[in-house]
This record gives structure tokens, sequence and C-alpha cells, in this order.
């Protein structure tokens, strides 16, 4: 298959994961969509560490994780089933060869996404998933990411000098990952 993007260690594919995996990666790092998930990509990723957001709904489907960090946020907006508000997401992590500090991680998510990935239902922080890759991958390894979205995945691995496949069925959402790894940033002295 065809690449839509292929630059710098970093390659996207617009099509539905079922079709291009399994590809070869040292790490799987992503977030499923949430409504109507399964669990068969979990398996065809065929990686051996995987770090994901499952989503409170969906942590019964998969797996016993090796462990469960949580993405504390607590402007949280959507209502939980027991009432009130949902202020907290797991992360699910299986394998080895981590070096998290901690299993905490928080961010208000309000209001960080400034630039194209504003036009995807539900960007992931670049702190929070920044913290993901460097807690779980090392430089110059390969992450995979079936569910790219708007590109947090690749955009991060970029910056912190990781390769990065990533798959999108979306042509929209493809696009706008291209542009935010269009984007350079200029780091400027003091």
């Amino acid at each position: 298959m065809k690449p839509y993007y292929d630059k710098g260690g970093i390659t996207i594919y617009c099509a539905d994961y079922k079709d291009v995996l399994p590809v070869s990666a040292d790490v799987v790092i992503t977030d499923p969509p949430y409504i109507n998930q399964s669990n068969d990509w979990f398996t065809l990723a065929g990686c051996d560490r995987v770090v994901f957001t499952p989503g409170i709904d969906n942590i019964g489907i998969y797996p016993q994780p090796k462990w469960v960090l949580c993405w504390h946020k607590p402007s949280g907006i959507s209502y939980s089933r027991v009432g009130g508000f949902n202020q907290w997401e797991p992360v699910y992590v299986y394998g080895n060869k981590y070096k998290f500090g901690q299993d905490y991680f928080y961010q208000i998510p309000l209001n960080f996404s400034q630039g194209p990935e504003r036009q995807h239902i539900h960007p992931k922080p670049i702190s929070l998933w920044s913290w993901l890759i460097q807690g779980s991958s090392n430089e110059g390894e390969t992450i995979l990411d079936p569910f790219l979205g708007s590109g947090t995945t690749a955009v991060c691995a970029k910056k912190l000098g990781r390769k990065c496949t990533g798959i999108e069925i979306s042509e929209k959402y493809c696009e706008i990952a291209v542009k935010r790894l269009a984007q350079e940033v200029m780091e400027l002295g003091v």
C-alpha cells in the first residue's frame, strides 16, 4: 500500500488499520475510538509494548494490562454513569521496558489546541502524548499509531526523535496530520 505521507521517518497511511496491520514497530501508542470499540486492532498490532487510552466505558474489553496509568483532567466535562463529571482517564500499559517516573499525569485539556488539530473531535494534548512517548520508547525507535487522528502521535514522535507509522481512515484527519507535521517550531534563545 502506498503511504499518504512519508518523510523524515514519519509514515502515514490513509486506510483502515485492518488493511495495513501488522507493520514493524517497537511500541504502539494510540487513542482508539471509544464508540463501538473492539479489541481486534490490539492483536493485529503485534507489539510487545502497547500504551493506549481505552476510555472508561471500554476498560473491560481488553486483556488485563501490566499497569494502568491515570490521566487526571480536572476540567473534564463529560458526565459519568454515577452522576457528576468524569475527571480522569485510564491509560493501559502492556509489556516491559518502561520508564515512567510515576503513574499519574495531570493535564487540564481545555483550550490546548491552537492549530489545525482543532478540527478533530478529540485531539490529545501534546504534553500528555509526549509523556507517554518518553516513558515507553527510546530515541530512534518506531511508534505505531493505528488510529492517528489529527496526528498528535506523529508530531510528538518527530519532536522527540522517534519514527512513527500512523494509520488513519479519514482523509480529512490525514491532511490535518500532514499540516501539523509541516509546522516547524523555532527554538528561540533567551
